[in-house]
C-alpha cells in the first residue's frame, strides 16, 4: 500500500486503486476534504474522498518531494528532493526561479518560517535564510558533518533549531 488513513476506529489503505500511482513521502490537508500527497515524481489530490488525481508533475529523475508548507502569508510551498523549491500560484505548482537559483542545494529539506517572516531553508548542502529578497547561506559551527545534511528547523524562544544527521545545532 502507498498511503494510510486513520479515523480513530480503522485504518484505511490508498494505493493505485484509488489514483495513488506512487510511493508516498509526505501528506497534508489544505483544506478541510482536501488531502495532498507528495510522491516520488509530484503531487496528487483528492477531494472530497474521491480518488487522488495528479496535479503537478516532476520530471522522471526529480525525486520524491520532502515536504509541502504553508508560509505566514497562507501560500502553499513544496521542497523537493533534486528540483528545489515549488510554490502554488494562481492554481498552478511552479519552481521558485529566484531562491532555487541560489540555493546551497536542490535537495531542500525543510522550510520554517520565523515569527519575523525570514524564511529558513534546510537543504542537503547547508542552510540559507531568505529576508527582503536576499538569501544569505549559514555556516554552521565546527566540526563539519561529513554529509551536511540538515533536515528539520523550528523555532522556540527566539532561537532557530537545525537537525542536522548525527547532531544539532542553536
Amino acid at each position: 500500500m502507498l498511503f494510510r488513513s486513520w479515523d480513530g476506529r480503522t485504518l484505511q489503505a490508498f494505493g493505485s486503486e484509488h489514483g495513488l500511482a506512487e510511493d508516498v513521502r509526505i501528506a497534508v490537508e489544505p483544506e478541510p476534504g482536501v488531502i495532498w500527497a507528495g510522491t516520488q515524481r509530484g503531487l496528487f489530490e483528492s477531494r472530497g474522498g474521491g480518488p487522488f488525481r495528479r496535479v503537478f508533475s516532476l520530471s522522471v529523475t526529480a525525486g520524491y518531494i520532502n515536504g509541502i508548507f504553508r508560509a505566514p502569508n497562507g501560500s502553499w510551498w513544496a521542497a523537493t528532493e533534486q528540483s528545489g523549491i515549488f510554490i502554488l500560484e494562481g492554481g498552478s505548482w511552479r519552481p521558485h526561479l529566484r531562491l532555487n537559483a541560489v540555493l546551497p542545494d536542490v535537495n531542500v529539506r525543510h522550510l520554517a518560517w520565523r515569527s519575523n517572516g525570514d524564511l529558513w531553508i534546510a537543504t542537503a548542502g547547508g542552510l540559507a535564510t531568505y529576508s527582503g529578497g536576499t538569501l544569505d547561506r549559514l555556516d554552521l559551527p565546527e566540526p563539519p558533518p561529513a554529509i551536511a545534511s540538515s533536515n528539520v528547523l523550528f523555532e522556540r524562544g527566539g532561537e532557530m533549531w537545525v537537525g542536522e544527521i548525527g547532531r544539532a545545532h542553536v
